[in-house]
């Protein structure tokens, strides 16, 4: 069984990789609002880093080794 702290450590590095994500996709969403004079919003943010991680979830890449 796993100790206490190990669960929780998994859970803050699983957090902590979904607001660096989300991080990254606000800072190319403001950057794209600021070029085309768009008024930024983090809701638009948000919905794009949402889109995002449900289409990553979807369209899951796999390559497989092929053993000669």
């Amino acid at each position: 069984m796993k100790t206490f702290g190990t669960i929780i450590l998994a859970i803050a590095m699983v957090i902590l990789a979904c607001v660096i994500s989300f991080g990254i996709t606000s800072a190319l969403v403001y950057g794209v609002c600021w070029a085309f004079g768009f008024t930024f919003s983090w809701k638009i943010a948000l919905g794009i880093w949402f889109l995002m991680a449900l289409l990553r979830s979807v369209f899951k890449v796999v390559v497989k080794k092929e053993e000669n």
